[in-house]
């Protein structure tokens, strides 16, 4: 009687330990599966950004042509224009 007892303790030991490797099993699976769908998003979202940075920077060329201004007479157009309109900003006084 003894004997069986510790034998059904085995069987159904045994029977929680092959359920617990199949659900590591099935959670090492989940996993793979979701980085590789997370590396595609990954990819797919660099994709983009590249495509739309070139897009950008082929349009921005594009408007350099056409008005004829460099990047670098630009940003001096833009540095001195910064620089005209330091003084006209006057700090408000709070009045209490």
């Amino acid at each position: 009687m003894e004997n069986s007892t510790h034998e059904k303790r085995l069987k159904k030991i045994e029977a929680e330990c092959a359920e617990l490797r199949r659900q590591i099993l099935k959670l090492e699976f989940q996993n793979k599966k979701d980085t590789v769908a997370f590396r595609t998003e990954s990819n797919e979202r660099w994709q983009r950004f590249e495509r739309l940075r070139e897009q950008t920077q082929r349009h921005l060329n594009h408007l350099s042509q056409l008005t004829g201004l460099t990047f670098e007479i630009a940003d001096d157009i833009d540095d001195r224009l910064d620089a005209a309109s330091k003084p006209l900003v006057r700090k408000r006084q709070r009045v209490e």
